[in-house]
């Protein structure tokens, strides 16, 4: 939602004044952020100051919080007393998690989520557990489950951890959205042209990603598989969901391949892309022609069959029920099997 210009420097009152300390001590510890400011209290996102300009946001290593030094005082995320941080960024972190936490009552929501997934029936509950593997979500204690998906949705991935991003994990997160990088002096960099309220891309995520770790169903360019395991012609290949594992080839994200005696793992498969349907069947012939399978067409259709009939599975046992989590899953499986339908022919590599 759009939210009129106001001026960079906040007056010190309210959400005001621990917004604005934040951002002093973020600049005095090396990181930048430009045209960019708080919501006031109309939500958790960020707003684009002035949009004839471009955003800037470069935020030092030293500055991104790995979520095992984290944990939850109260309905508020702060560092382990034991977490290996300076006294400096320990400050900040406290500070900016103040400005953060202001008029917003994360944690609330995410209690309200579980409660709904808690309420679900238990044939609906069963099925995402078996076949979606959405334990984490739905076993163990509520309040903790609650405080492990509020940081879950925090994260960032660097460098093949996890981490929090001060401002960066305040954005709404999107396909169209402006794209992070790492920039020659090893900061995280954001910068691009922007109107309204900040819209970032962390990454490659589907429809069962995206509803996991932010409880939306929204519609994404590609699918990926479900994990699973199948017997080939020369062993067995395993699928998992680790869409940050992969290579470029040609200008595009391929999945690692690793093989172990007879057991051929990919990091994850993608099932279809509305920008590119001719890819997911030619990345996969490509990968399993590599490891010596002379025929992977069959295999292929095989999975895309496994995945078809998860996702109408669940349409199934959601048909009889209402809700807003009944709703919410029903718009997740139906966007996945739309994103499913994009995978026509193949594109070698």
């Amino acid at each position: 939602m759009a939210v009129p210009d106001l001026p960079e420097t906040i007056s010190a009152h309210g959400s005001g004044a621990t917004w604005q300390e934040a951002v002093e001590m973020f600049r005095r510890l090396g990181g930048t952020i430009e045209n960019i400011r708080d919501g006031r209290g109309r939500g958790p996102g960020l707003f684009v100051i002035d949009s004839s300009k471009p955003v800037l946001l470069r935020v030092p290593e030293r500055l991104l919080f790995l979520t095992e030094e984290l944990e939850f005082q109260g309905d508020r995320l702060a560092l382990h007393e034991a977490a290996p941080v300076g006294s400096a960024e320990r400050d900040f972190f406290e500070a900016y998690m103040r400005a953060a936490s202001v008029r917003h009552g994360p944690l609330m929501g995410s209690t309200r989520f579980m409660a709904a997934l808690d309420a679900l029936p238990s044939e609906v509950s069963e099925y995402l557990s078996v076949y979606f593997g959405m334990d984490e979500l739905l076993d163990g204690e509520p309040d903790e489950r609650a405080r492990n998906w509020l940081l879950n949705r925090k994260t960032t991935t660097w460098n093949g951890r996890n981490v929090v991003v001060p401002f960066l994990e305040r954005m709404d997160d999107a396909a169209d959205g402006l794209l992070w990088r790492v920039d020659p002096r090893g900061f995280l960099h954001l910068e691009g042209h922007a109107s309204g309220e900040l819209i970032v891309n962390r990454g490659p995520r589907d429809c069962l990603g995206f509803f996991r770790k932010f409880g939306i169903a929204r519609a994404q360019p590609q699918a990926y598989s479900l994990r699973l395991s199948r017997k080939l012609e020369a062993g067995t290949l395993m699928i998992t969901r680790d869409m940050s594992a992969h290579t470029l080839r040609g200008g595009f994200p391929v999945p690692r391949l690793s093989v172990a005696g007879d057991t051929l793992a990919l990091s994850y498969l993608m099932i279809g892309s509305s920008r590119n349907p001719r890819l997911s069947r030619g990345i996969f012939r490509t990968l399993m022609r590599e490891a010596g399978i002379s025929d992977p067409d069959d295999a292929f259709d095989e999975i895309l069959c496994y995945n078809r009939r998860g996702f109408l599975g669940l349409l199934a046992a959601l048909e009889p029920h209402e809700g807003w989590m009944i709703s919410n899953l029903r718009g997740m499986a139906r966007y996945q099997l739309e994103a499913m339908t994009h995978c026509v022919g193949a594109r070698e590599l």
